[in-house]
């Protein structure tokens, strides 16, 4: 798996949290690259599902996962649209985290990302409320401690 995004995105603190865990990652495969910007972030996403073009790759396959807030959708709304049209990797797949700031608290405009990702073709998955969010989100992600007994991420 390869993950990038852009540093200090407010998705749950996800870039401290996956800095603090860096040796567990690399034991699963798991590579984490910190973004300058979002652009990049996600154009190094995109090039993760072209491995099969380069030959001698590592993996029959790359899991990718892009992070940002809803302005870096926008912001990288060029690079997602191509990665998007060009699809995965018959073996890969991706998969894009946005975290919105619809009553602008931390960004300088207030911020909704369906509208952005619908121009660029990407399907958009949110909890419709409060119990969805707890119904799907942190309960249901495995601990370390399951990840280290099943050999894999």
């Amino acid at each position: 798996m390869f993950v990038s995004g852009y540093r200090g995105s407010p998705v749950g603190m996800l870039d401290a949290a996956l800095l603090k865990q860096q040796k567990l990652l690399l034991e699963h495969n798991i590579r984490f690259v910190d973004g300058i910007n979002e652009d990049l972030a996600a154009t190094a996403v995109w090039g993760t599902q072209m491995l099969h073009a380069v030959g001698n790759k590592k993996f029959d396959g790359v899991t990718g996962m892009w992070y940002g807030k809803a302005p870096g959708v926008d912001r990288s709304g060029d690079a997602l649209k191509h990665a998007n049209y060009t699809g995965i990797d018959k073996n890969g797949g991706v998969l894009a985290v946005v975290g919105d700031d619809p009553s602008c608290k931390s960004s300088s405009l207030c911020s909704q990302s369906e509208p952005m990702l619908f121009h660029v073709g990407m399907p958009s998955l949110y909890p419709g409320n409060v119990q969805e969010i707890l119904d799907l989100g942190p309960a249901r992600l495995p601990d370390v401690a399951a990840v280290r007994a099943c050999g894999s991420a």
